[in-house]
């Protein structure tokens, strides 16, 4: 798992990494970003309860799962009534 100061050095302002992330929620939305962070980290939880049987760990990823997928469903319940949606804007 990746610490604060690697993760920060790898996502700094105009790095690769940052930019390629930003074109990808220019791409398809931040939404949908989220949406597949969030079904990235049930597999982890899935692979770290099958093949580690280490169930603690593996529900630190469904709740990170739990959270990010809630972020994404955020426009049903409004909090997104400001955000453009580029699937939606054809």
């Amino acid at each position: 798992m990746a610490t604060n100061s690697l993760s920060q050095v790898f996502f700094s302002e105009n790095s690769p990494a940052m930019l390629e992330l930003e074109a990808m929620v220019d791409r398809v939305g931040i939404r949908n970003v989220l949406y597949a962070l969030a079904k990235i980290c049930d597999g982890k939880a899935e692979h770290v309860a099958s093949m580690w049987q280490d169930v603690a760990q593996a529900q630190v990823w469904n709740r990170w799962a739990w959270r990010l997928e809630g972020l994404a469903e955020g426009s049903a319940q409004g909090r997104w009534q400001d955000c453009v949606d580029p699937l939606e804007a054809s």
